[in-house]
């Protein structure tokens, strides 16, 4: 069993197409490189649930995700070019986004 698959997953644009196929194993460590505009970052945002495939399948751990909802996935992203606010420092920055998530 794989970690990660991704078979035949399909996302297009007006002018762009990703397709693409692949597996990870368990304990295996992958690097996605290619130039801006190849599709990492849509690639990434299909397997975490932020965009919606047009086609094809994400298996994480034996699951079928690929119509999970964001929350039940357990997958993080961090975006390369991330917001801070520039008028506020770093610990500042960091209690901003977790404002409004404290236990009731």
């Amino acid at each position: 069993m794989y970690a990660l698959e991704c078979h035949a997953l399909n996302r297009s644009y007006d002018n762009f197409k990703i397709d693409i196929s692949f597996s990870v194993n368990e304990h295996e460590l992958i690097c996605i490189v290619g130039p801006s505009g190849s599709g990492k970052s849509t690639l990434l945002s299909l397997i975490s649930g932020i965009e919606k495939a047009d086609s094809g399948s994400i298996i994480l751990n034996g699951q079928d995700i690929t119509n999970a909802r964001i929350q039940d996935r357990n997958i993080g992203m961090v975006f390369q070019d991330f917001s801070l606010f520039p008028s506020m420092n770093v610990e500042q920055n960091i209690q901003y986004g977790m404002k409004g998530m404290t236990a009731e």
